[in-house]
Protein backbone atom coordinates (compact mmCIF):
# COMPACT_ATOMS: atom_id res chain seq x y z
CA UNK A 1 0.00 0.00 0.00
CA UNK A 2 1.22 3.25 -1.03
CA UNK A 3 1.98 5.97 1.66
CA UNK A 4 -0.90 7.95 0.20
CA UNK A 5 -3.33 5.15 -0.02
CA UNK A 6 -2.27 4.68 3.74
CA UNK A 7 -3.24 8.35 4.40
CA UNK A 8 -6.37 8.71 2.46
CA UNK A 9 -7.70 5.54 4.31
CA UNK A 10 -6.87 7.35 7.57
CA UNK A 11 -7.42 10.69 6.89
CA UNK A 12 -11.56 10.57 7.01
CA UNK A 13 -10.86 9.04 10.44
CA UNK A 14 -8.09 11.95 11.85
CA UNK A 15 -10.57 14.75 10.69
CA UNK A 16 -13.53 13.26 12.96
CA UNK A 17 -10.73 13.03 16.06
CA UNK A 18 -9.61 16.65 15.22
CA UNK A 19 -13.50 17.98 15.49
CA UNK A 20 -14.04 16.02 18.49
CA UNK A 21 -10.76 17.81 19.97
CA UNK A 22 -11.31 20.96 18.52
CA UNK A 23 -15.40 21.16 19.67
CA UNK A 24 -13.61 20.23 23.81
CA UNK A 25 -11.26 23.30 23.47
CA UNK A 26 -11.80 26.32 25.48
CA UNK A 27 -14.14 28.92 23.57
CA UNK A 28 -12.31 31.60 21.07
CA UNK A 29 -10.10 28.22 19.57
CA UNK A 30 -9.07 29.70 16.42
CA UNK A 31 -7.48 26.53 15.15
CA UNK A 32 -9.80 24.64 12.25
CA UNK A 33 -10.05 20.55 12.28
CA UNK A 34 -8.62 19.96 8.96
CA UNK A 35 -5.63 22.85 9.81
CA UNK A 36 -5.23 20.32 12.85
CA UNK A 37 -4.70 17.48 10.61
CA UNK A 38 -2.74 18.71 7.94
CA UNK A 39 -1.03 20.67 10.60
CA UNK A 40 -0.26 17.10 12.39
CA UNK A 41 0.68 15.06 9.04
CA UNK A 42 3.40 17.75 8.41
CA UNK A 43 4.78 17.36 11.97
CA UNK A 44 4.73 13.46 11.85
CA UNK A 45 6.13 13.30 8.15
CA UNK A 46 9.22 15.79 9.28
CA UNK A 47 9.42 14.15 12.37
CA UNK A 48 8.46 10.81 12.73
CA UNK A 49 9.04 9.33 8.23
CA UNK A 50 9.58 5.66 9.75
CA UNK A 51 5.84 5.75 11.13
CA UNK A 52 4.13 6.91 7.98
CA UNK A 53 6.63 4.58 6.46
CA UNK A 54 5.71 1.39 8.08
CA UNK A 55 1.72 1.76 7.60
CA UNK A 56 0.78 0.36 11.32
CA UNK A 57 -2.47 1.95 12.17
CA UNK A 58 -1.77 1.97 15.82
CA UNK A 59 1.59 4.05 15.77
CA UNK A 60 0.09 5.79 13.46
CA UNK A 61 -3.01 7.09 15.47
CA UNK A 62 -0.66 7.06 18.25
CA UNK A 63 2.11 9.35 16.23
CA UNK A 64 -1.14 11.49 15.43
CA UNK A 65 -2.53 12.12 18.79
CA UNK A 66 1.43 13.04 20.02
CA UNK A 67 1.29 15.43 16.72
CA UNK A 68 -1.90 17.33 17.86
CA UNK A 69 -0.99 17.22 21.05
CA UNK A 70 2.02 19.24 20.39
CA UNK A 71 0.26 21.39 18.00
CA UNK A 72 -2.48 22.54 20.84
CA UNK A 73 0.04 22.86 23.48
CA UNK A 74 2.33 25.12 21.32
CA UNK A 75 -1.03 26.82 20.35
CA UNK A 76 -1.89 27.76 23.71
CA UNK A 77 1.43 29.27 24.92
CA UNK A 78 1.38 30.76 22.03
CA UNK A 79 -1.67 32.87 23.09
CA UNK A 80 -0.46 33.23 26.75
CA UNK A 81 2.64 34.67 25.37
CA UNK A 82 3.35 38.26 26.84
CA UNK A 83 3.92 39.68 23.42
CA UNK A 84 0.08 39.20 23.00
CA UNK A 85 -1.51 39.79 26.17
CA UNK A 86 -0.85 36.82 28.22
CA UNK A 87 -3.15 34.87 29.74
CA UNK A 88 -6.09 37.51 29.16
CA UNK A 89 -8.82 37.14 26.90
CA UNK A 90 -9.85 40.20 24.24
CA UNK A 91 -13.85 41.23 25.41
CA UNK A 92 -15.62 43.65 23.23
CA UNK A 93 -15.88 47.28 25.83
CA UNK A 94 -20.08 46.41 25.81
CA UNK A 95 -18.90 43.13 27.50
CA UNK A 96 -16.30 43.70 29.49
CA UNK A 97 -18.65 44.08 32.71
CA UNK A 98 -19.98 40.50 32.19
CA UNK A 99 -17.23 38.84 31.44
CA UNK A 100 -16.47 36.19 33.59
CA UNK A 101 -13.10 33.80 33.17
CA UNK A 102 -14.19 30.38 31.18
CA UNK A 103 -13.68 27.37 32.75
CA UNK A 104 -11.05 24.97 30.73
CA UNK A 105 -7.69 22.79 30.83
CA UNK A 106 -4.54 24.34 30.59
CA UNK A 107 -2.87 22.47 27.84
CA UNK A 108 0.71 23.22 29.10
CA UNK A 109 -0.26 21.42 31.98
CA UNK A 110 -2.28 18.68 31.17
CA UNK A 111 0.97 17.99 28.56
CA UNK A 112 3.06 18.11 31.78
CA UNK A 113 1.13 16.03 33.68
CA UNK A 114 1.00 13.29 30.81
CA UNK A 115 4.56 14.00 30.19
CA UNK A 116 4.98 12.42 33.68
CA UNK A 117 2.69 10.16 33.48
CA UNK A 118 4.33 8.65 29.99
CA UNK A 119 7.70 8.17 32.63
CA UNK A 120 5.45 6.38 35.15
CA UNK A 121 3.51 4.02 32.79
CA UNK A 122 3.94 4.65 29.22
CA UNK A 123 0.67 2.58 28.42
CA UNK A 124 -1.70 4.78 30.91
CA UNK A 125 -0.60 7.88 28.89
CA UNK A 126 -0.91 6.32 25.28
CA UNK A 127 -4.74 5.56 26.80
CA UNK A 128 -5.07 9.24 27.77
CA UNK A 129 -3.46 10.40 24.27
CA UNK A 130 -6.13 8.60 22.19
CA UNK A 131 -8.80 9.07 24.70
CA UNK A 132 -8.37 12.64 25.13
CA UNK A 133 -6.67 13.95 22.04
CA UNK A 134 -8.03 11.39 19.81
CA UNK A 135 -11.52 11.82 21.06
CA UNK A 136 -11.83 7.99 20.38
CA UNK A 137 -14.35 5.54 22.43
CA UNK A 138 -12.90 3.19 25.05
CA UNK A 139 -13.70 0.36 22.42
CA UNK A 140 -11.74 2.59 19.43
CA UNK A 141 -8.78 2.88 22.40
CA UNK A 142 -8.75 -0.85 23.30
CA UNK A 143 -8.93 -2.12 19.57
CA UNK A 144 -5.71 -0.10 18.64
CA UNK A 145 -3.83 -0.62 21.62
CA UNK A 146 -4.48 -4.45 21.02
CA UNK A 147 -5.97 -5.25 24.64
CA UNK A 148 -9.48 -5.67 25.98
CA UNK A 149 -12.03 -3.48 27.10
CA UNK A 150 -11.94 -3.89 30.81
CA UNK A 151 -8.06 -3.66 30.70
CA UNK A 152 -8.29 -0.23 28.79
CA UNK A 153 -10.78 0.86 30.90
CA UNK A 154 -9.14 0.00 34.03
CA UNK A 155 -6.07 2.18 32.60
CA UNK A 156 -8.12 5.00 31.81
CA UNK A 157 -9.54 4.77 35.51
CA UNK A 158 -5.93 5.25 36.79
CA UNK A 159 -4.41 7.26 34.31
CA UNK A 160 -7.68 10.31 35.30
CA UNK A 161 -6.74 9.78 38.94
CA UNK A 162 -3.14 9.70 38.49
CA UNK A 163 -3.38 12.80 36.84
CA UNK A 164 -6.08 14.37 38.75
CA UNK A 165 -3.62 13.80 41.80
CA UNK A 166 -0.74 15.35 39.79
CA UNK A 167 -2.37 18.30 39.04
CA UNK A 168 -3.81 19.04 42.16
CA UNK A 169 -0.34 18.55 43.87
CA UNK A 170 1.01 21.32 41.36
CA UNK A 171 -2.35 23.59 41.80
CA UNK A 172 -1.61 23.10 46.21
CA UNK A 173 1.70 23.63 45.86
CA UNK A 174 1.64 26.78 43.55
CA UNK A 175 -0.89 28.10 46.03
CA UNK A 176 1.37 28.61 48.86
Amino acid sequence: MSDDRFIKELYQELRKIACQIIANEKPGHTLQPTALVHEAYLKMRASYPQVLAAKNKREFLACAAEAMRHILVDQARSKKAKKRGGNKRRVPLEEAEFAVPQAGIDMEELSEAITQLEAHDATAAEVVKLKFFMGMKMEQVAEVMEQSLSMTNRQWRYARAWLKDYLDSRKNSDMK
